[in-house]
This record gives structure tokens, C-alpha cells and sequence, in this order.
């Protein structure tokens, strides 16, 4: 998905295609649709309304996954997978444990 801003209009289109190409194709698009459209706003919209965003997310938690060993890591999602076990009609319960690491640009 992307976003533009011509001519004090926002804009938007999305592609399933995630090359440069099938993105600058997305941008291409809003682009042009944007401008066309640009010329029956009801408001005209600058770069304030986009401010830049900057900031970080921590999760809650002890330590960090990747700091534990497996054995600590097995134990844990055991007794999560039985604290789970709240009824005998349950037939399917689960626990995982994953690390991410995201980067946006």
C-alpha cells in the first residue's frame, strides 16, 4: 500500500506485487489517480498531516527470548500449554515462543 500527496490530495494504491517494479507501478498509480482527482478536493491537505513518525516499542518481559536457554524456553511453554488445560473439552491448546526483529523504512 502506499500513500501520496499531490496537489493537497492524498491518495492510495496497493499492489500484491512487492518488486521495485510492481511497487513504482502501485506509486505510478496513485500518483496519476491522485492528480485527476486532485481537482474536486473539498480540503487541501500539506505535509502536517504526515508528520514524520519516529519512535520504538519494547515488549514486556523478564529477559529476552534469544537470552534463554532451549531447555528454559521448553519449560516454560509446557506449563503455559497446562495452565491452558482449563477443560477436558478442549482438543486443541497450544504455546510458542518466537523472536522477531522488524525493521520499516
Amino acid at each position: 500500500m502506499c500513500e501520496v500527496l499531490v496537489d493537497g490530495h492524498f491518495g492510495y494504491a496497493a499492489t500484491a506485487d512487492l518488486s521495485m517494479g510492481g511497487l513504482m507501478r502501485a506509486f505510478d498509480r496513485a500518483v496519476a489517480t491522485t492528480r485527476s482527482t486532485s481537482v474536486s478536493k473539498v480540503h487541501a491537505f500539506d505535509v502536517r498531516q504526515r508528520p514524520k513518525a519516529t519512535g520504538s516499542y519494547r515488549s514486556a518481559r523478564e529477559r529476552d527470548l534469544d537470552a534463554s536457554s532451549l531447555a528454559e524456553i521448553t519449560d516454560c511453554l509446557l506449563a503455559a500449554s497446562q495452565a491452558m488445560k482449563l477443560s477436558d473439552l478442549l482438543v486443541n491448546r497450544s504455546a510458542s515462543a518466537m523472536v522477531v526483529q522488524t525493521q520499516i523504512q
